[in-house]
């Protein structure tokens, strides 16, 4: 099966370019993981899209279009 290509919204990648260089870089090798597409299938359903944590205390909401083979991640959440 063919890879899915990953990208995030405006806002995403607003939010994580407030983070330090070094911990951008472990945010975007996290999401990129989303690209494999088995991992696509590990999301939960939850309301619009797909949720799952991408690393330990963060999650990430996204929709996948399967046509084009894309996941938009439109939110991050870190976890208290």
């Amino acid at each position: 099966m063919s890879g899915v290509r990953v990208t995030t919204t405006a806002e995403v990648a607003m939010e994580l370019g407030t983070y330090g260089a070094e911990r951008q870089e472990e945010i975007h090798e996290a999401l990129d993981r989303l690209a494999d597409a088995s991992a696509i299938g590990v999301g939960a359903p939850d309301g619009v899209g797909l949720r799952a944590e991408v690393m330990p205390g963060m999650y990430a909401h996204w929709v996948l279009l399967e046509a084009p083979r894309l996941a938009i991640v439109w939110q991050v959440v870190v976890a208290d």
